[in-house]
């Protein structure tokens, strides 16, 4: 399930997204190292995933996530801290 994420077709993807929320808690683990992915479709799909499971343990992994991405797109995300 998790390799039809990449699939080149969104049908394909759409269609995995939706059996891994059926899935439900058990696909949780599989999923969050997905938010960190390089390909954004695949975060994009985690996501939708995690999202449609509704695990409230996944919620600070999100709001972290979303936080992240905003300091990126702002310009004031820093990687590793300035060293005086």
């Amino acid at each position: 399930m998790l390799d039809d994420l990449r699939n080149s077709d969104k049908i394909v993807r759409a269609k995995a997204t939706d059996r891994l929320i059926k899935t439900g808690t058990r696909a949780v683990p599989y999923l969050l190292p997905l938010l960190d992915d390089e390909d954004w479709v695949i975060r994009y799909r985690s996501l939708e995933a995690l999202s449609g499971i509704r695990d409230t343990g996944t919620i600070d992994a999100i709001i972290k996530k979303k936080q992240m991405t905003q300091k990126i797109m702002s310009g004031t995300w820093q990687q590793r801290p300035s060293v005086p």
